[in-house]
């Protein structure tokens, strides 16, 4: 698997949003089984994976948007809701979970990153997409959740309820909310990545 190709042909150049995954990805390596014995995760479960893509998707609950994120970020990929395992010898798959921002949403965050730990799974989670999962203003204490549930992974970002995406337009860079621009810049500085998708 070949995480260090680059996977421009898959671009559109002239987009913030498809500019992101003319990525190359992190050059940190499987050195180990891909599960250790005895550590196979319960929540997500794992899926070996063999095409490039600079970032993994993983939706930690049913309709948490990972297909969504895959839409709107041309070569990136969703996960099917496990953890992406790859080979040994090949490069650690970045992954970004993905989650609704009501209480299923935020508790399966808490029990996913849980897993990731018990499991030592070959993995770098990168941050954590938060999808509104209603119009307005989150209550109280789901926001309350929200800052527990992110102290629980690097970095958090969050994207708006999308009317449009209800209504059926299919998510795409064209209809995105510009909270999508920040997340495609702010994801290129964590991958460590410069403007022109190399490795800084």
């Amino acid at each position: 698997m070949t995480f260090n190709q680059n996977i421009s042909a898959h671009i559109c150049p002239c987009c913030t949003l498809c500019t992101l995954m003319s990525l190359t990805a992190p050059k940190q390596y499987a050195t180990e089984a891909a599960v250790p014995a005895g550590r196979m995760p319960r929540v997500l479960g794992t899926v070996e994976v063999d095409a490039p893509a600079a970032v993994w998707w993983c939706g930690v609950h049913g309709g948490a948007g990972e297909s969504t994120l895959e839409r709107i970020f041309r070569g990136s990929r969703a996960s099917d809701h496990r953890w992406p395992i790859v080979r040994l010898g090949d490069p650690i798959p970045a992954v970004v979970l993905a989650a609704r921002t009501d209480a299923r949403g935020l508790r399966a965050v808490q029990r996913a990153m849980r897993e990731h730990l018990e499991s030592a799974l070959p993995v770098d989670v990168v941050g954590l997409v938060l999808m509104a999962d209603a119009p307005g203003r989150l209550p109280r204490v789901l926001r309350d959740l929200a800052r527990v549930v992110g102290g629980t992974v690097p970095r958090v970002w969050s994207l708006p309820w999308v009317e449009a995406w209800r209504a059926g337009e299919v998510p795409s860079p064209a209809n995105s909310p510009k909270e999508a621009d920040r997340l495609a810049a702010e994801l290129r500085v964590a991958l460590g990545l410069d403007q022109k998708g190399r490795m800084a």
